[in-house]
């Protein structure tokens, strides 16, 4: 009776449980993958002509590139980047002739010494002027952090960027640029948020805004605003979701139509998270551009009649195509731009680049044939005539193809919309770019920690001797019994995993070496290094205290989160597996003075692969510990090594309890025959 009531109860926690697990998850997809719809009035311009039609009017175009983490490292991979930045500058701006380019940020890569190299900057600053931009094209460049390393302030001798950027000093901080065009002003704002203090690599990745950053950022808004301004466009180097900064910054932005960023190279991993974009909850888009590192990428964008369209492009693309009219629908922002012109427009309206003449450009919608576009003075302009009024429910899919003497072929495909539908955002990038960074590294760590430390707390509360039989005991026996629908205490002997963890919170050094790895990196100091050059710093989980200011860059939680995962919770599973192994290793001599005992094979087998499973597991849980502890002092010093709790001192705990419990499992049986007796019985 009590198992069918347990089994029930069991069943009832476990359906509540995802009930609760799918709520959470379906609200999460639906904020991040709805648009927010804007309410408020339409654009004033969005039934006042000019229309886009047949000429070139009311049109520019700019491009955006970031990351090129240029270097001087002799390297055939690093190389390349150079040589193909060379190419970029030299011949593909020439061809694509924008208005305006947008570096932002990371110019140099500061590798190998985590500092700025004045052969990086030297390379950088020969390659601009050896292409020999055109005069008119501006060249606005910005800082990132890689462009911060060992940078105490920006006065500092070891700010290169103030000698061999374009911008220079004017690059140190936030700046208004306005471009004047003969159909209007638009208004580019750089939102300086690098910390004061370029500590090295690698906890310098967050950016930072105070209270006075934000008022120049302010005031910088507020005289784009008072212009008036076409549009703002704002930009910098990190992306608003790894900015720490008052929830202000966002209304800040709010006044624009885009923020451009770079920053996080498309996560950086094997595959790669591509086109973080998302129309933001204020209802202005952002952004973030793939790196030139790695993905050789950079941005074309396009201002017609106000519109802003873009296209993200791979180095060695041709021909490029940018569909200007109709707009895609996905990056429609009604609240800052005249969407109402697209209902209004004469002409498809499209851009055309490559190394080559244009023979062929070819007009689809919905898979319909419309017929072949014509340049406008010979490019790369190219429009066609359309009637929108065929178009004005729901959602449409525009494509172009084009091709060129050369015999190269450049597609573009977008979905378009007359009456404000959108398609919906992909959940992935868009919760990249939405979600707040701190908030995840806060919940990931709060359930590691969760996951590593209360099992073991748990279990020595109530599985001690002392309290075998008591009501203390049965308490315990009957929340197993609710929440999994049997009593892993009772049938201990048949789970060797649950055996472990049993004998581990009862080993009592053992125990408390994990519990205190586990717990001191969230209240204490984790070494002290040279984060700056010659400057002795105190590295926390919440920042870095130097030169009596606090830093707090939240790169350290990432960090955590992967010692967690990749050091502690395979040693916790190692020491569970060996000991374990001693407990099985006790039963089976009892068992032989019994006469029962199991088949030699049998048994040996189970024994060798336990043995094998958790030697990979201290494996992995050393190589993480050894490989960081190396980082740090490679980064920080020596001193980041000899006096440091979390890694150093960490790494020698971590020896300590595989040792421990290796020996344990082998010769200690007897050890465990004095916390947990195998032939205790607990059914009564």
């Amino acid at each position: 009776m009590w198992q069918i009531q347990s089994k029930t109860a069991s069943a009832c926690a476990v359906l509540v449980m995802a009930v609760v697990a799918c709520c959470v998850i379906a609200k999460a997809v639906h904020y991040f993958t709805i648009p927010v719809q804007y309410k408020g009035p339409p654009h004033p311009r969005s039934d006042l002509a000019p229309y886009p039609g047949p000429g070139q009017d009311n049109l520019f175009w700019f491009v955006q590139i970031s990351d090129m983490h240029l270097t001087s490292v002799p390297n055939v991979n690093k190389a390349t980047r150079v040589r193909d930045f060379r190419i970029f500058c030299t011949d593909y701006l020439k061809i694509i002739q924008p208005t305006l380019v947008l570096a932002t940020g990371d110019l140099t890569d500061g590798a190998p010494n985590s500092s700025e190299n004045i052969e990086d900057w030297l390379m950088y600053h020969k390659v601009l002027q050896e292409a020999k931009l055109p005069y008119s094209m501006i060249w606005l460049d910005v800082r990132g952090n890689h462009d911060n390393f060992n940078v105490p302030s920006a006065e500092h001798t070891n700010n290169l960027f103030r000698q061999y950027s374009v911008l220079g000093a004017k690059g140190d901080q936030s700046f208004l640029h306005e471009l004047q065009l003969p159909f209007g002003t638009y208004s580019f704002i750089y939102a300086e948020a690098l910390p004061h203090i370029g500590l090295k690599r690698p906890f310098n990745f967050f950016g930072i805004l105070d209270d006075l950053d934000l008022h120049r950022i302010q005031a910088l808004t507020d005289r784009s605003l008072a212009t008036p301004s076409n549009h703002t466009i704002f930009f910098g180097h990190y992306p608003t979701n790894v900015i720490l900064a008052p929830s202000k910054f966002h209304t800040i932005l709010s006044n624009g139509i885009a923020y451009l960023c770079g920053h996080l190279h498309d996560l950086d991993t094997k595959r790669g998270v591509n086109e973080m974009y998302a129309l933001q909850r204020y209802n202005s888009l952002e952004l973030e551009l793939a790196d030139w590192r790695k993905h050789r990428k950079y941005r074309i964008m396009a201002f017609d009649h106000d519109l802003l369209s873009f296209t993200d492009v791979q180095f060695g693309q041709w021909p490029i195509v940018l569909i200007t009219n109709p707009k895609a629908a996905r990056f429609l922002a009604p609240a800052h731009e005249p969407v109402g012109k697209i209902r209004h427009s004469s002409h498809i309206r499209f851009l055309v680049f490559s190394l080559d003449q244009i023979s062929y450009a070819n007009v689809e919608i919905d898979g319909r044939a419309l017929g072949m576009a014509e340049a406008v003075d010979g490019g790369p302009l190219f429009v066609m005539p359309w009637k929108p009024e065929l178009y004005g429910n729901g959602l449409h899919r525009i494509s172009v193809t084009v091709r060129d003497s050369a015999d190269r072929v450049g597609v573009a495909s977008q979905q378009f919309s007359l009456n404000g539908s959108r398609p919906n955002q992909p959940f992935v990038q868009a919760s990249i770019i939405m979600m707040n960074a701190v908030f995840f590294f806060v919940a990931v760590i709060m359930g590691l920690e969760c996951c590593c430390v209360l099992p073991l707390l748990f279990v020595r509360r109530y599985t001690d001797r002392s309290s075998l039989g008591t009501r203390r005991f049965v308490y315990c026996d009957v929340y197993f019994h609710l929440l999994i629908g049997y009593s892993p205490i009772q049938g201990a002997s048949a789970y060797p995993l649950l055996t472990g963890l049993l004998l581990l919170a009862h080993t009592t050094d053992v125990f408390f070496c994990l519990l205190i790895i586990a717990v001191y990196p969230l209240i204490g100091p984790w070494f002290l290094g040279d984060v700056l050059e010659n400057t002795h710093g105190i590295v926390t989980l919440y920042g870095v205290y130097v030169k009596d200011t606090f830093i707090g860059d939240k790169f350290p939680m990432y960090f955590f989160a992967h010692d967690l995962i990749e050091f502690h919770i395979p040693l916790t599973l190692f020491c569970i597996l060996h000991l374990s192994r001693a407990h099985h290793r006790l039963r089976s001599k009892q068992g032989h003075h019994n006469g029962d005992n199991p088949t030699w094979s049998g048994r040996r087998v189970a024994d060798v692969v336990r043995v094998i499973i958790s030697l990979f597991l201290l494996k992995v849980a050393l190589a993480r510990a050894l490989q960081t502890s190396w980082s740090m002092s490679h980064w920080y010093g020596w001193l980041a090594l000899l006096i440091s709790p979390k890694y150093g001192w960490t790494c020698l705990v971590g020896a300590y309890v595989g040792i421990r419990c290796i020996y344990i499992g082998a010769f200690g049986g007897h050890m465990i025959s004095r916390v947990y007796h195998p032939n205790d019985s607990r059914d009564g």
